[in-house]
């Protein structure tokens, strides 16, 4: 009787010992988000999450300083924990949580002294986004409109650390490019309208809830002071922009003339990959895909009955007259073609998937329809050769859409049992490389019916590796948009201004 009361009591010291555990998983899960959407708030609603009702993002020095400190702090006490006997599953989080710390802290550095994510970091997605994230948060009750009163309130001293991050950069000699200046002061003009009076620029402005206002607290104008405060800071970031900053701008268009550049580029490949691959070594790769993919071109074009040259080939893809059956004419026909392609999928998928996500495709597929704006191209003739920037290849995208960034994404995101953390901090690597494991699988189950399919697909491999070999080629061996460009367009039969664009 003693054994048993004794191997009872070994197996309750377990449990708890595991349950305390979990515990503490679940509480520096929760403590990271916390430190992420400190930085910007206004994303909580995204992931469900109401703790922040009436904040903006912080771009101050102060508070990346704190992030920074709060991430080491978080990183020691995770790694004491994982020192500790764990199953499989909580080594599965743990391990995750330290790879979120680690990208994270890789991106911040050390702000404003190493690394660039104050100098740089995403000004252009912090203004263009802005209508957008605030778009996010509720406006459904009077105390809503009253939080989005106070965000207003507190966007000014954010437009002033932008301002103070600007000249921190040119004091580091980290400043954007010239062209990324450029499309950031459209950006700004797009926003305070500085053609209009500054009170009707505010009424006007994508941030203001005129009809909410009206609706909940009996004031249409409710917005306009906080708006107006909001306009003229940002017409002042547009006049520095346009009187200091453009002057300091950088010529090169990668990151090659800043100091310590290779170490910043380094960061980015890090952020983005989870591995610490030299750019030579990533360019190298790029390279040998690009060769690969060549060949593989060759073969199908061939496959297609086409005996010219692979670049006239595609320039004849995209001739209606000579290929007339590759294009479709009307949304309902998109729609219709669209839909034979899911089905088809879904039916194949069944003898490759155990599960499948409750939230079906259609929706995807009525937007899809609506970016068919010019229809004298068709989704079969993008999936041989892409050509406008507004429509993705069918045969890639729906084969790809469904088994992979569809299927895996809302499997992932529906799953009760996972953290938040895993929708924030979902990977990358993980993410895309699903997804071109998909497009071969797309292959083995014959989602592929004709050669020119299987080109589209080649194609828009022939684009990543391209991506790969230019995004190394500006950012680590000082290539040119110009260059790049040359470079690219002899792979991808795309516009000229549509691949300087990309």
């Amino acid at each position: 009787m003693d054994g048993y009361r004794s191997c009872f009591a070994t197996l309750y010291m377990a449990l708890k010992l595991n349950r305390s555990i979990d515990l503490q998983i679940l509480h520096f899960n929760d403590r990271f988000v916390d430190l992420l959407l400190t930085l910007n708030p206004l994303l909580a609603p995204t992931y469900g999450i109401t703790r922040y009702p009436d904040r903006v993002f912080s771009v101050s020095r102060t508070a990346h300083v704190q992030f920074f400190k709060g991430l080491l702090y978080l990183r020691t006490q995770v790694d004491k924990l994982a020192e500790s006997l764990l199953t499989k599953k909580q080594k599965e989080e743990v391990k995750f949580l330290k790879s979120a710390i680690e990208r994270s802290l890789v991106r911040e550095g050390i702000p404003g002294d190493v690394g660039f994510v104050l100098e740089l970091g995403n000004k252009l997605s912090e203004l263009a986004m802005l209508e957008y994230w605030f778009s996010l948060q509720p406006t459904k009750t009077g105390q809503d409109l009253i939080n989005h009163n106070t965000r207003l309130l507190l966007l000014p001293a954010q437009f002033t650390h932008m301002i103070e991050n600007f000249n921190l950069g040119i004091k580091r000699q980290a400043t954007l490019t010239k062209r990324c200046t450029e499309l950031l002061i459209k950006t700004v003009h797009g926003l305070c309208r500085p053609d209009l009076p500054i009170t009707q620029a505010a009424k006007l402005s994508g941030l203001n809830r005129e009809k909410e206002a009206k609706d909940l607290l009996g004031s249409p104008d409710f917005f306009v002071p906080a708006l107006v405060e909001v306009v003229q800071s940002l017409r002042g970031i547009k006049v520095y922009l346009e009187t200091i900053y453009i002057q300091n701008a950088r010529d090169m268009d990668g990151i090659g003339g800043i100091p310590g550049a290779e170490d910043a580029y380094r960061r980015y490949i890090y952020e983005f990959t989870d591995s610490y691959t030299s750019a030579d070594e990533f360019h190298a790769l790029g390279i040998a895909e690009v060769e690969r993919i060549q060949k593989e071109l060759e073969d199908v074009k061939e496959q297609c009955g086409y005996r010219g040259s692979l670049a006239q080939f595609q320039r004849d893809l995209m001739d209606r007259s000579k290929y007339p059956q590759l294009f479709l004419r009307t949304k309902k026909e998109v729609v219709e073609y669209c839909e034979n392609v899911v089905k088809r999928n879904k039916e194949m998928m069944a003898g490759f998937f155990d599960e499948f996500p409750t939230l079906e495709l259609s929706g995807v597929l009525v937007l899809a329809a609506e970016k068919f704006t010019n229809l004298s191209i068709s989704c079969r003739v993008e999936a041989v050769a892409p050509e406008l920037e507004s429509q993705r290849p069918i045969a890639s995208y729906y084969s790809g859409t469904d088994t992979t960034h569809h299927h895996q994404g809302t499997l992932a995101n529906a799953n009760k049992s996972n953290h938040v953390i895993r929708k924030i901090m979902m990977s990358e690597p993980y993410l895309d490389g699903w997804a071109l494991y998909s497009e071969y699988l797309g292959k083995e189950m014959g989602v592929y019916e004709t050669p020119f399919e299987v080109f589209g697909k080649l194609t828009m491999e022939m684009l990543r590796a391209c991506r790969l070999v230019v995004d190394t080629g500006m950012h680590a061996k000082g290539w040119s948009v110009e260059e790049a460009v040359d470079i690219w367009g002899v792979k991808l039969p795309c516009q000229r201004r549509k691949l300087k664009a990309k």
